[in-house]
């Protein structure tokens, strides 16, 4: 899997550089205007609720369909790849919608979490992210990591950053301009 043109690995990241090219990645910006963009959610006490303290920004679902099934096909071939390389997590798929992530100035998620958790969230394995946005058009908004220190993740539109989902990070605030990213979950039965 170690390809130096397109693989960096971090202590607790993998980045595949240039996964998107940057026509792609405006053409999944557009896309999220044929669905309605709600406002982002946390799980809080087994409930989900908007709680902009924790994160403010909003979110759009793109359902697994004929105009973004190559997205999911994209996604799952190269994870499985990185996940027999690094991990070796029994994985079932991407069996949860990929989200399009929207945050305009002063959105952020900014309280250290984890995808992973009880319920819904407790057979997550593996989380994606790829930066849509061309990083001249924000300022702020990093998608930050943290085991032991901190460590940013490289702003080049069109990276897909892979990591376990139990891995803490957050997305500081925005301060100028808008940054769109895809989000997705490959899950997997429970760990034992």
């Amino acid at each position: 899997m170690r390809n130096s043109e397109t693989l960096e690995e971090y202590q607790n990241f993998f980045v595949h550089k240039n996964f998107l090219d940057t026509d792609t990645c405006n053409k999944l910006i557009e896309l999220t205007r044929e669905y309605k963009m709600k406002e982002t959610q946390v799980l809080i006490n087994k409930e989900t609720v908007h709680n902009p303290t924790f994160r403010k920004g909003n979110e759009t679902p793109l359902p697994p369909e004929e105009k973004t099934e190559w997205i999911y096909k994209k996604l799952e071939e190269v994870v499985r790849k990185y996940n027999a390389h690094a991990y070796a997590f029994k994985l079932a798929g991407l069996t949860q919608n990929i989200r399009v992530l929207e945050y305009r100035v002063g959105d952020h998620y900014q309280a250290w979490h984890q995808d992973f958790g009880r319920g819904k969230t407790s057979i997550r394995k593996l989380s994606m992210s790829i930066q849509l946005s061309d990083p001249s058009a924000y300022e702020g908004g990093d998608l930050e990591f943290f085991n032991g220190r901190f460590v940013q993740a490289p702003r080049e539109q069109g990276n897909l950053i892979i990591f376990p989902s139990f891995v803490f990070h957050r997305v500081i605030p925005v301060t100028q301009g808008t940054r769109h990213s895809l989000v997705a979950w490959m899950n997997g039965p429970h760990f034992s």
